[in-house]
């Protein structure tokens, strides 16, 4: 992985900073300010109860996945190390839809069970709720042996206990210690991918492979080949611009010359549009000399898509992590956030753009606290232009 990248992630943090490389920080404080009411009132529960032995034979093994697309893409090595080490264990996987979309094919998982996770989707509605927790306690009748989750957040372990599964591992970043029958610690902040596979080995689970693979069927390669053919489109680069967070958006007059300038180098870009990021796209296409396609795709059929491109431009969201996966040379754009955590890892050539020195990154807020986005611009159209020269030099 080549990048620029600003900080040094410190081994020696508290626990305390450890979580907060992971959260939010006002969530981290409410849900923290939670634990402790627990803690107070589960310390006196517990002294009337005896121990229980957990499970050491594996019949079901539930994961719990809350989180966004690219959380999904960086648990890829992780499951694949569960399915290889319990390989007569049924895996099920639980959580929202788009891990369905993006697992389902993969071989690893047996069954899914599909919820709408509130702290994903930001629903937090009675309903949403009470449908969650029903979920969770209907899920008793599964018999799990072991469950896992590996945010470490104390809604999720929650959830967890919910289901009765016999063995329940997790972090305790936010709490929720008295609900886990194993709690694994972590001493430093690390990517994502890294601190999944750490609580793995520290309950005896071999790794073997720590980056992500997504697989495509052929037929949905073969689908895109002839997509790209018909429109005579030829060395094709996908670009994606927007994210779950608009604190992560590049300006739409800068991907707009990145477009052109594409075109003028002997490329086809093509915008790769969600359902909600009609406006931004249009933005985008509306300032482009040359009109480029916008391509419209499910979530299931976009692998196969980003598996006939040269190359991927994006921002910091869970499609740069699933061109990544695919093993594709890709330039992903951040702001916000820090690379060392969430960065995009994968067999090709990806190349992280961070600019300037800024003391509000990470950033612990859903939107920019100075409403301007500075840390994203501070990245120039000459970054990803040079970036881009490199690459076809390399091709």
């Amino acid at each position: 992985m080549v990048g620029v990248f600003i900080y040094m992630a410190s081994k020696f943090q508290s626990s305390n900073e450890v979580a907060k490389n992971y959260f939010n920080t006002k969530r981290f404080g409410i849900l923290k300010s939670i634990d402790k009411i627990l803690s107070f009132i589960y310390s006196f529960l517990n002294s009337f109860r005896s121990n229980k032995k957990v499970a050491h034979e594996y019949k079901r093994i539930l994961i719990l996945e809350s989180h966004l697309i690219g959380d999904v893409i960086m648990g890829l090595p992780a499951y694949q190390a569960i399915r290889e080490n319990y390989s007569g264990a049924k895996l099920i996987f639980w959580g929202n839809k788009w891990g369905e979309d993006l697992l389902a094919e993969q071989g690893i998982f047996d069954d899914f069970i599909i919820a709408k996770i509130p702290w994903a989707v930001y629903d937090y509605s009675l309903p949403t709720l009470f449908k969650l927790f029903s979920q969770a306690i209907k899920l008793r009748k599964l018999n799990v042996d072991m469950a896992l989750d590996f945010r470490g957040d104390i809604r999720n372990i929650f959830l967890l206990y919910l289901t009765g599964a016999k063995r329940r591992v997790s972090y305790d970043f936010t709490g929720g210690t008295y609900w886990l029958t194993d709690v694994v610690s972590l001493s430093e902040g690390l990517h994502i991918i890294d601190r999944n596979l750490n609580l793995l080995r520290c309950i005896g689970v071999q790794v073997k492979h720590i980056t992500p693979k997504l697989q495509v069927w052929p037929n949905k390669v073969e689908d895109a080949k002839k997509y790209f053919k018909e429109k005579g489109y030829k060395k094709v680069v996908i670009i994606h611009p927007v994210a779950s967070q608009k604190k992560k958006f590049w300006m739409p007059e800068r991907f707009a010359h990145i477009i052109d300038f594409l075109q003028n180098e002997g490329f086809t870009p093509v915008l790769v549009c969600g359902p909600k990021d009609n406006d931004f796209i249009y933005k985008i296409k509306d300032k482009c000399e040359f009109k480029p396609d916008v391509l419209a795709v499910s979530l299931k059929d976009l692998p196969g898509y980003l598996s006939c491109c040269e190359f991927f431009i994006g921002i910091d969201s869970g499609i740069a992590h699933m061109a990544a996966a695919l093993g594709k040379n890709a330039v992903v754009l951040f702001g916000p956030q820090l690379p060392l955590l969430t960065a995009p890892r994968g067999d090709g050539n990806i190349q992280v753009i961070i600019k300037g020195e800024f003391e509000c990154r990470p950033c612990s807020g859903d939107l920019c606290k100075y409403n301007n986005n500075s840390c994203m611009e501070a990245i120039e159209i000459e970054d990803i232009k040079n970036v881009v020269h490199k690459m076809k030099v390399s091709n």
